[in-house]
């Protein structure tokens, strides 16, 4: 029957879709909270995927390469799931049925699986990998007549928990809280010639389940050139193989750098072309401020206190201790032989506009350091 004035009408999930022999191996409802955020009602557990709660669509990524692979691996050939490597193995790092109708020993052992990963979640976040060589064996000690005395964690497990379990598992929960919304990014490329070059990538949501801004490391991006055609390249890439969708990209923050930003050819131009044409660009107030601060000072005595040209915000901490020792400089400068340098310094000193001109000068620049 047909709906009045011809609107559409939205299609459900289907639980007694799992009951057919197509779907039962792999087909499940997707989560409430992912169908908040407008991900599709059904869900396939092999290609972790949500999918449009319609017939043709489910049987149309049936058919897909990506599932057809996955399936033949799981599937034997009278279409029973076969029991996974970490169902064989015990290894329970995934799932959470391991809490429920576990036996001592079982419930013993998941204790452990539980230290190592949150051990291994402290090293990456406070401490090198090596460092949990000696602090296992540390706890061990010190744990006797606990679950810790029977701890085996090193630095080759430590670094395999935190590239195949927590890694993966934080990069899915982040992509799950993202949902459908957008989001900005910030990048900056490294620029030591003694390693290799790499672009950092930073990610600013709003996140509905906290309800506050985010913002999150996605990831650095190992970088052969740092031309604009293969800055965008690499970093179309990153963001695809980690699950981002481009489209949603609405900034792009830079330090400036011409390949990154530039208005004719950059990495900017090509995502504002191709991938991301809704996307704005915002540069880095440090390196506006560095640009505009040399016109308000060129007839600061640049000699009082010698500039490093690697730290492009000293202008400020320069004229602070040039008038905090303003009256010491007069009388160094006057004991000293007569020269000409010397008395261009002590001309200066004893100007009347210039102490006047420096004091004007220095809350203006302190506050301009305090934006880095």
């Amino acid at each position: 029957m047909a709906v009045r004035g011809g609107a559409s009408y939205k299609k459900h999930y289907n639980a007694d879709w799992e009951k057919e022999s197509e779907f039962k191996v792999w087909l499940t409802r997707t989560e409430e909270k992912l169908v908040m955020k407008g991900h599709g009602e059904a869900f396939c557990k092999l290609c972790s995927t949500s999918i449009r709660a319609h017939r043709t669509d489910l049987l149309w990524h049936r058919k897909t390469a990506k599932h057809v692979q996955k399936e033949s691996a799981v599937v034997d050939r009278r279409g029973r799931l076969q029991p996974t490597i970490v169902q064989v193995v015990g290894n329970q790092y995934h799932s959470d049925s391991v809490f429920h109708n576990v036996d001592a020993a079982a419930a013993g052992k998941t204790k452990l699986k539980e230290n190592d990963l949150k051990l291994a979640c402290y090293i990456a976040c406070h401490s090198s990998i090596k460092s949990i060589d000696h602090l296992g064996e540390l706890l061990r000690e010190t744990g006797e007549g606990s679950k810790l005395a029977d701890l085996r964690l090193h630095r080759t497990k430590c670094s395999k928990l935190i590239l195949k379990i927590l890694g993966p598992s934080m990069q899915q929960e982040r992509l799950d809280d993202l949902g459908q919304g957008y989001y900005s990014v910030i990048v900056d490329e490294s620029t030591d010639v003694s390693v290799k070059n790499y672009m950092a990538v930073i990610i600013r949501y709003y996140s509905f389940n906290k309800k506050e801004m985010v913002i999150d490391f996605v990831g650095l991006i190992q970088l052969n050139r740092a031309t604009a055609e293969a800055l965008y390249e690499a970093f179309t890439n990153f963001m695809k193989s980690r699950g981002f969708d481009l489209r949603r990209c609405i900034g792009l923050g830079t330090d400036g750098a011409p390949a990154l930003c530039g208005c004719n050819h950059s990495m900017y131009t090509l995502l504002k072309q191709n991938e991301c044409p809704n996307t704005s660009l915002v540069r880095c107030i440090c390196h506006s401020l560095d640009k505009c601060t040399p016109y308000a000072t060129p007839k600061a005595p640049p000699m009082l206190v010698k500039l490093a040209a690697t730290r492009w915000l000293s202008w400020g901490n320069a004229v602070a201790r040039v008038l905090q020792q303003f009256e010491v400089l007069r009388e160094l400068f006057k004991a000293e032989a007569p020269s000409c340098h010397s008395a261009q310094i002590i001309t200066q000193l004893y100007h009347p506009t210039h102490q006047l001109y420096l004091t004007f000068l220095k809350p203006v620049l302190l506050d301009i350091n305090s934006h880095n």
